[in-house]
This record gives structure tokens, sequence and C-alpha cells, in this order.
């Protein structure tokens, strides 16, 4: 009502910001829930006593009394028994630095609930503007490569985003952005994004070797990295089919003069 009184002139109006922000009571969590661990952390994993309040998606921060707070995400709860449930975060493999002897904990807030640590939404009488605000993020300023190649979220190996020890998602700009776009193209089959239907270069799994033809492979690269305006031209391109292993070797030019090789090898 406090918020509502504030931003909107009516107190009364506090129901259009609890929708908008889909809240339940009691609205507002400013202290939370805490847990202890009840082992060491392990990898992206670690156990508590209960699930109660815990969901898919909840944004939980672990601590310790000698380590930095790192906020992730729940991607998995398992009930080993009553009192013992597996919990699984999103983010990197590096959550071992938890531990019981420095008192490791688990901080989450109730289901439904804001604070003053997030972000609320305000209903509004006003037009939209269409125009997008973007910021400047500085420590990407110098990378002359940062207005040809834009900045994308930071991906692993496997797919997942990469997140630093605070939580925050990587960015990946300049060269590492023009190396994970390629690496995209040639990890999606043509066709498999129904939006983007000519998107990909990519290999069907489980495809038998003696369906591969290397030449249509080898169009399809090509056309899906021309396709791609960061990239100029490609200076060479090498498609080779030995038994199970399709390796693919490719020279990419960009930014006017420079290129980019990329090797790769892919497992039929």
């Amino acid at each position: 009502e406090e918020i509502s009184s504030r931003y909107l002139g009516d107190s009364d109006r506090w129901v259009e910001i609890v929708t908008l922000n889909a809240l339940k009571s009691p609205y507002i969590d400013e202290n939370g829930f805490v847990l202890p661990l009840l082992s060491n952390a392990s990898g992206r994993q670690f156990n508590i006593a209960s699930s109660n309040n815990l969901y898919l998606g909840q944004k939980v921060t672990l601590q310790s009394n000698t380590q930095i707070p790192t906020t992730r995400r729940v991607i998995n709860i398992e009930r080993v028994s009553d009192s013992n449930y597996l919990v699984s975060l999103d983010g990197l493999d590096d959550l071992d630095i938890y531990t019981t002897l420095d008192n490791a904990r688990m901080r989450a807030y109730l289901p439904g609930t804001t604070n003053s640590q997030n972000q609320i939404f305000i209903p509004s009488d006003l037009t939209p503007s269409n125009d997008i605000n973007t910021r400047a993020i500085p420590s990407l300023s110098q990378d002359s490569l940062v207005g040809l190649s834009k900045i994308d979220w930071l991906l692993q190996d496997n797919g997942d985003v990469a997140f630093d020890i605070y939580g925050d998602a990587k960015l990946a700009s300049g060269l590492n952005n023009l190396v994970q776009a390629l690496k995209l193209k040639f990890l999606v089959p043509t066709g498999k994004l129904l939006k983007h239907p000519d998107f990909g270069a990519g290999i069907k799994a489980g495809i038998s070797s003696a369906d591969v033809d290397a030449t249509e492979i080898y169009k399809q690269i090509k056309d899906t990295v021309l396709a791609d305006t960061r990239f100029s031209s490609i200076q060479s391109l090498e498609v080779i089919l030995n038994g199970p292993t399709l390796t693919i070797n490719l020279s990419v030019g960009y930014n006017k003069n420079e290129v980019l090789p990329l090797s790769f090898s892919v497992n039929l």
C-alpha cells in the first residue's frame, strides 16, 4: 500500500502491483530463510534438511564464513529422505568451496514475495516507448571488435550459460563472440530452429556415416556462415569424412582483412 500510494497516488491500487508482479501474501520478505548445508557442496549440488518453500527457478544464495556469496537458480530438487534433499543449481561446477567446516548455508526468500534486492514492476498509464535504451559496458569499451561482433551470453562447452563467482552471467564479445557464433552454427542442424529454418550446418545426432554427404555439408556451412553479416567471406573450407569422424577446417574473413581459422571434429 505504501508503494502504491507513493508511485500511483492511491494506496488502494496495491492489488495491481501484487497482480503485475505475481506476488502472494505476505508479498514482501526481507528476512528470507536460511538452511545449513548437511555436507560439503559438490559441483553444482548440496544437501539440506528441508525443501519447504523451495521451487525450480528460484534464486538462492550460498554463503559461508570464508567465501564470497554466490547467487544461482535452482534447476532440480531431489528427495533423498524425509530430512535430506539434494538441490542442484545452474552455473559452473565450482561450489566445492562451500564447506560445513566454514558454516556453509543457503539463503532464499519465500515464494511469491519480493524484497529490496529485487526489481518490482509498477503499473503505468503512460504510452510505452519503442526506443531500446542501452548502456555502455566499461570493461568491453576497449575491444575494437565489439561493434562488429556485438555481445552475447558466454556459453560453456555443454551449452549452459557461464557465470562468474558472483553469480552474474559472463559475456562473449569480440573474437570470443565470433568463435562462439561459428560453433553454434555447427552445433545446430539445418531446420532445427522452426523460426529460422535456414540456420545451422550441424549434423543430426545418431546419423550413419554412410548417409553423410560431404558436398551437402560443404554447401550448408558456406550458406549459413555467409548469411551472417559479421563474416565477409570464406577463405578456405575443408570437409573430411574419415570413418565415423567428420572434421571441418575453416578460415573465415571478418573485419575487412582479418581471418579467423577454426577446426573441429564431430563423431557421428
